[in-house]
């Protein structure tokens, strides 16, 4: 962190928009200076405040000049002071006449001056100066009560010195640009509360992309068109149980505003109450007072959470950053009994995502919502946040919550960008129409080469686990089981694949193929991978990411099977004993090519150009491991190491 700091707003780049013209100094007429910034200003009563300077620090500093107008802002480094509250800046400015006057100004926005530099231009035009106030995508906090979130970077200063002598230097008091508000959350629930996330839902625009003028009387915003927000979120990464009557303090940087008293001041409180997701929704009624909100100052608000009023029905949650999802992991679907949840494909994959802890699902895709026949669905309440636009729609929605009676239920997203869904909170009861059924496993008859057995094949409830064990003939191995229509073979482990029983009778199929005898090749091509693994030919890839971070994948733009590093591939022959093993790298292989090891057996010496990866020795399984680095791709070691092939040729 550059700079000790406990306010608001998130500063990536800033030019001020000032009025006036700028005048270009040749560097002949430029003069090396020391000036005086001290943050003591910024203390306030409530100890809440303050900011100690840290070495490498800037300001962006101009002034008014002799002919009219403005200097070009020059940027000032830290050269004495760091730790403390007053501290010198260097840099140099035009060179001053000592009989006149100039008013000076400074910039704090803990950014990286020399890339975006302040400027001085002749009107507030967005393409000519902005700062942004708060962060308009949600800023987070770690835990409660911690300011962290609120450093250097969150907080642009600015200060004043008008009509100092041409003689002297200016000191500068600085001051903040942004208000904070503290709120209070209390549990009054007697239960367990966790808070997760607060939203503030403002009668103006808050937060986001601003121009500011400095050079008056006080700062004056101008919003920047479809830059700006009215409703910013704080999300609480590390959320804890909050003990009954305690409180949490969660922190919000805002623009500074006066609250049009005539209107609610809304707030929502994404929350779980003894583990059942909940938004608590706050319409309070400030007075003029209380819904001022002045720059450098925190506004306490104290949001205390009751118990929800009684609802009819069962309840449940699906959190979705429960489910063990890696980032950006591809999410097709998932149960949690009594529910399945389906996701359609839009514009992109839908797919987890650590940023927002949310399946995002894109334009023209679908969450579906369904649940087993003897339960009825009566509300649900989708926690989580449009994206550049995203618009959810569905039959019965509201906002974000659907009330009606239905075994299912499908969210759609339209307009452009993406919805992330983070929880589904769902009420539901007994179907008082559903019959008491049971369904039958019927095992195709003419199955040569093996068998197949159920657990049970009769009188078998909706949801109920039935497994099937296959037994291939000596000198026989399985080729394909097929489920209720579906090929699970990539399912099959240990000879034995597991499934919960549908509403309805099952049929259940398999072939069984003569294991080859003596020698042969076979070439697989790259294809899409059903849970994990690819077979053909009576093998069996198996990709696991294991203590990698990305999931294996097939690319279909790249023709490709995609390891990543430190995850592996495991190549069964299927009771045949392999001698030979080639990778045929694609171009994505060729860049980023790692060390690849195995089990058993050797692989061929790699060196960088290599357009294949070369395996022998004697075994009907082995096991490959990707290393960390590509080190003999083109992309060079310092990128993480992958295998990708567009195909692989087996010996046997």
């Amino acid at each position: 962190m550059k700079k000790i700091s406990i306010i608001a707003g998130l500063m990536v780049a800033a030019t001020v928009a000032l009025p006036g013209c700028k005048q270009d100094v040749p560097e002949s007429l430029l003069q090396p200076v020391t000036l005086t910034a001290d943050t003591g200003a910024t203390k306030t009563s409530n100890d809440g405040l303050h900011t100690l300077w840290a070495a490498d620090d800037q300001l962006s500093v101009f002034n008014t000049l002799p002919s009219g107008g403005y200097g070009e802002a020059a940027v000032f480094t830290l050269s004495q002071g760091a730790g403390e509250r007053v501290a010198q800046f260097t840099g140099t400015v035009p060179t001053l006449d000592g009989t006149s006057s100039y008013d000076w100004y400074a910039l704090y926005s803990d950014t990286d001056l020399e890339k975006f530099p302040i400027k001085t231009p002749a009107s507030r035009e967005k393409e000519q100066g902005s700062i942004y106030l708060g962060y308009g995508r949600g800023l987070q906090q770690d835990t409660y009560d911690s300011m962290s979130a609120l450093k250097g970077s969150t907080c642009p200063m600015y200060a004043v010195a008008k009509s100092v002598s041409g003689s002297e230097l200016p000191s500068f008091s600085m001051k903040h640009l942004t208000s904070v508000i503290e709120f209070n959350v209390v549990n009054n629930t007697a239960g367990k509360l966790v808070v997760n996330s607060v939203k503030l839902n403002a009668t103006e625009d808050v937060v986001g992309l601003f121009c500011v003028d400095f050079t008056g009387d006080q700062p004056v915003f101008t919003a920047v068109e479809g830059q700006v927000k009215n409703n910013p979120v704080v999300t609480i990464v590390k959320p804890a149980e909050i003990a009954v009557g305690g409180t949490a303090k969660i922190y919000l940087p805002i623009k500074p505003y006066v609250h049009d008293t005539s209107k609610d001041f809304e707030v929502e409180l994404d929350v779980e109450i003894d583990g059942v997701a909940s938004t608590s929704v706050f319409k309070l009624h400030p007075n003029a007072q209380q819904g001022t909100f002045v720059a450098g100052l925190i506004k306490p608000v104290t949001l205390s959470v009751v118990p929800p009023a009684p609802v009819d029905g069962l309840k449940a949650t699906i959190d979705f950053s429960k489910q063990g999802y890696s980032n950006a992991e591809q999410v097709a679907s998932l149960v949690q009994d009594p529910f399945t949840v389906n996701f359609s494909n839009g514009g992109n994959p839908c797919a987890y995502y650590d940023t927002g802890t949310a399946v995002r699902v894109y334009k023209g895709g679908s969450l579906e919502l369904r649940c087993k026949s003897k339960y009825l669905i009566k509300k649900v309440e989708i926690i989580g946040e449009a994206n550049k636009g995203a618009v959810l729609t569905g039959t019965g929605l509201d906002g974000t919550v659907w009330s009606g009676s239905a075994t299912s239920v499908t969210f759609e997203v339209t307009s452009a960008g993406h919805y992330r869904f983070q929880k589904l909170s769902i009420v539901y009861e007994e179907n008082p129409e559903a019959v008491s059924q049971t369904w039958a496993v019927n095992i195709a008859d003419g199955i040569f080469g093996g068998s197949v057995s159920a657990s049970k094949t009769g009188g078998i409830a909706e949801g109920e686990s039935v497994t099937l064990t296959v037994s291939p003939d000596s000198g026989y191995i399985l080729e394909s089981l097929v489920v209720d229509g579906a090929d699970v073979t990539s399912g099959v482990a240990e000879g034995e694949y597991t499934f919960n029983m549908p509403a309805h009778d099952v049929s259940v199929s398999a072939s069984f193929n003569a294991i080859p005898t003596g020698h042969g090749e076979v070439e697989i091509t790259a294809a899409a991978l059903t849970d994990g693994k690819l077979s053909s030919d009576g093998f069996t890839l198996t990709f696991d990411k294991k203590n990698g971070s990305t999931t294996p994948t097939f690319n279909d733009k790249g023709g490709d099977l995609r390891l990543y590093a430190k995850g592996t591939l495991t190549i069964d022959g299927g009771g045949r004993t392999i001698s030979k093993i080639v990778f045929n790298l694609s171009a994505q292989g060729l860049n980023r090519l790692a060390p690849i090891t195995s089990s058993v057996g050797d692989v061929a010496a790699q060196s960088k150009g290599d357009a294949t990866v070369s395996w022998s020795g004697s075994a009907s399984e082995i096991t490959f491991t990707v290393g960390d680095h590509a080190d003999y791709g083109s992309d060079g070691s310092s990128k993480a190491g992958q295998l990708c092939f567009s195909s692989v040729v087996i010996t046997y």
